[in-house]
């Protein structure tokens, strides 16, 4: 029975005192019974206060789980875009945490993020499912080749993208191998070539191939053979696990530098040169000798060589002939030329420009580019690169031998062919391919594909 419906009862009642009773008794009852109203009206709005202060203590936990697991989903992406190995944890904040639970799905390119968040009993779980943006991951390659990868007694460690396929002879690739096979290539063909694993890298010592694939005179792939079309092996030499499967990975857009950009900045920074004698003379400028060798050392900054020739905007020199007779070196530089280039001499880079926080290419070469080292007795390593060697075009390089090597820690990116010849070494460096400016894709533009939460 409710408060309400007993005061009706108790007002009932006074009616029913005779009226000819001691007024005194009829106030004393009357008090009584208002006194009775208070009380009772107080205990509803007490109950009342009580119900709506648990409820509220209700809607404060439920939604402080739920943004708690929102946040986690947020910085799980944020984590992956910047350690691809990341693949979760706890997520922590003042208020409380989620456990969180990230893998990724190189067959769709899509990453999935479980979080799970519990706050006074009350729990908030997502499983959202992002789509990687292609271009970035880009920048997860030792070597990107647009069309066709050959090698001939290389060395790379790190993961390697072909969009073609590709040939390789006497090398070792310790890493992954990706051959999308989306050009005019007839196969890949492996001879005398070591697919390694990379110590503490779980899943790599395994190719990626679509198109057919010969594996000749001791070539070994040390993990998995992941493929889509037919295989063919010799008896000397082996592919591993096999897997045929028909979805390998997704083609990847060329990168495209923009060398305008970077001669503005050049040109920002006082170091646009016109034409390459122009370069040469500065180079000149800064001459030193160390150890009976020229060495140009380079302050600082970006350098971009235009065209000596050009027609409405177009290069239309063929190779520039860059014989440093020396070497060139800096910390802190990219050098950006904006021509083919037949190059003879020797280049130290210890790191690439840095400009907020973004590095440039160590090297940005606008053409085909061909490196054939330097006889130099002085010189162990011809050509050092501490960060990315790009050429919008072919590369063909050429170490000279086992003591006068081309090394690039960092990657080599080319839009058509890369060629790599004997002593040549690459290897994946992520300091310098984290924050590439001056390329055409976005960064961190993943898209989510869906979005589950529960209960």
């Amino acid at each position: 029975m409710g408060y309400f419906h007993k005061i009706l009862i108790m007002f009932s009642q006074i009616g029913k005192f005779n009226r000819n009773k001691n007024i005194g008794q009829i106030m004393v009852l009357s008090t009584i019974v208002f006194s009775a109203i208070l009380i009772i009206v107080s205990l509803s709005i007490g109950e009342l206060s009580t119900q709506s202060y648990i409820s509220t203590d209700n809607s404060i936990y439920s939604t402080q789980a739920q943004f708690i697991a929102e946040s986690a989903v947020e910085n799980a992406i944020l984590e992956y875009e910047q350690n691809s190995s990341y693949n979760g944890g706890t997520f922590t904040t003042p208020y409380g945490s989620a456990t969180v639970n990230v893998s990724y799905n190189q067959t769709s390119d899509e990453l999935t993020v479980n979080t799970s968040s519990t706050i006074k009993g009350y729990t908030k779980k997502y499983s959202v499912v992002v789509s990687i943006n292609n271009n970035p991951q880009i920048t997860n390659y030792a070597l990107y080749s647009n069309s066709s990868l050959y090698t001939n007694d290389a060395s790379v460690v790190g993961n390697s993208y072909v969009n073609d396929n590709f040939y390789t002879y006497s090398s070792t690739f310790s890493g992954n191998m990706l051959a999308i096979g989306a050009g005019n290539g007839l196969g890949n063909y492996a001879y005398d070539t070591q697919f390694k694993t990379v110590l503490n890298v779980s899943n790599s010592g395994n190719i990626y191939v679509y198109n057919n694939t010969r594996i000749k005179n001791y070539t070994s792939i040390e993990n998995t053979t992941y493929y889509k079309n037919n295989l063919y092996s010799d008896s000397t030499s082996n592919y591993g696990t096999t897997i045929q499967t028909s979805s390998l990975g997704n083609q990847l857009t060329s990168p495209s530098f923009n060398f305008s950009q970077a001669g503005t900045l050049a040109s920002q920074n006082g170091t646009y040169f016109n034409d390459l004698n122009d370069f040469n003379n500065y180079l000149n400028s800064v001459a030193t000798t160390v150890n009976g060798e020229t060495v140009y050392k380079l302050p600082s900054g970006i350098y971009y060589v235009d065209c000596s020739l050009s027609f409405f905007g177009f290069c239309i020199n063929t190779f520039s002939f860059l014989d440093t007779n020396g070497e060139i070196s800096g910390t802190n530089v990219s050098i950006v030329l904006n021509f083919p280039v037949l190059f003879y001499g020797s280049i130290n880079i210890s790191s690439p420009y840095e400009n907020n926080n973004e590095y440039y290419p160590s090297l940005a070469i606008n053409g085909w580019s061909i490196f054939l080292g330097t006889n130099n007795p002085n010189q162990s390593n011809y050509l050092i690169l501490n960060g990315l060697l790009y050429i919008n075009g072919t590369i063909d390089l050429y170490g000279v031998s086992n003591s006068n090597t081309a090394d690039v820690n960092g990657a080599i990116w080319s839009t058509d062919n890369l060629n790599l010849y004997s002593y040549t070494n690459v290897v994946y460096n992520s300091t310098y391919m984290t924050n590439l400016a001056g390329f055409n894709f976005p960064v961190n533009q993943n898209s989510i594909v869906s979005w589950t939460e529960s209960p």
